[in-house]
């Protein structure tokens, strides 16, 4: 696209073109929020990017829901059943996604298609597993569309908000806004559609595309003894990928420190840390580390 493009206008046509992803279609949005100084839009945009944590709204297009199901080793994913209690059924079969749009994104692009896991967290998961009986791995099932379905939400969300801005007016000439097309911006209103719930009430979640079994459920216990083992070794060993293995450790240190630690997060960082081990063949520190964390990632 021209350079001479006015910003709103480039905002649009990205909008339209699905080969730009929506993390950058939010990012240049940002751009546009904070030359106009339209803070409100702009934090909305901030937490589409960063995700939504504890005590901010997640916006009610966030919501999915889907079918909740324990992992039998036998049988493998089975749905949970709650009897004639349409409310319990809703409240377990409803999660607010949080996650930030670009990893939402990566799942998406993964796959496409068929069934996605949303983990719980550990205290409606003891929920669950009371009400089976069982210390089994549950997990929220949904169709991938749902996922999309946010994807679309946000895109549209952009979309309405550069047509109000070029309805007022307000294109802006390259990158640049003049002072009353600023003045203007301010009197635009527009609503994201932020009534739902605030976040963790009853667990924002991110989808996985994985199909998860036993490893769903850490033993947050056992990973502290290794992480502490990995940790001694790791003080002792030559140089090498030190650096990067401690800054893995911190991460998942820091997690385990939360009242309700994100497993999902763990996993990610778990898998980052098997990632450079096996890019340093020959490494002992690393062939050691990826023994011990070889029953947490499967």
């Amino acid at each position: 696209m021209s350079s001479t493009t006015p910003l709103v206008l480039q905002l649009q046509e990205d909008v339209l073109d699905k080969g730009v992803s929506l993390a950058d279609l939010l990012r240049k949005a940002k751009v546009v929020a904070t030359k106009l100084d339209l803070a409100e839009f702009g934090s909305w945009v901030d937490r589409e990017l960063n995700g939504y944590g504890t005590g901010e709204t997640i916006p009610e297009y966030r919501k999915v829901k889907g079918a909740p199901k324990f992992n039998d080793s036998y049988h493998g994913w089975q749905p949970i059943q709650f009897g004639d209690s349409h409310d319990i059924h809703d409240f377990f079969s409803t999660r607010y996604i949080g996650q930030p749009i670009g990893s939402l994104e990566d799942v998406v692009r993964r796959k496409s298609d068929g069934t996605l896991i949303v983990p719980y967290t550990s205290k409606v998961e003891h929920q669950l597993q009371k009400a089976i009986g069982e210390t089994l791995p549950v997990a929220l099932h949904m169709d991938s569309s749902s996922a999309v379905a946010i994807l679309d939400a946000a895109r549209n969300n952009v979309l309405e908000w550069s047509l109000r801005l070029e309805k007022a007016g307000i294109l802006g000439e390259g990158l640049r806004f003049s002072q009353n097309e600023r003045q203007q911006a301010r009197t635009i209103t527009y609503n994201i559609n932020n009534v739902g719930v605030l976040g963790d009430v009853s667990g924002s979640a991110v989808v996985s595309p994985q199909q998860m079994a036993s490893e769903t459920t850490i033993d947050l216990r056992d990973l502290r003894r290794v992480l502490d083992e990995i940790e001694l070794h790791v003080k002792t060993s030559r140089p090498g990928v030190e650096s990067q293995v401690k800054n893995c450790l911190d991460q998942m240190k820091q997690e385990l420190e939360n009242s309700e630690p994100d497993q999902s997060q763990i996993q990610v960082t778990l898998d980052s840390l098997k990632t450079i081990c096996e890019g340093t063949a020959g490494n002992l520190l690393a062939s050691g580390i990826l023994g011990l964390i070889r029953p947490f990632i499967g």
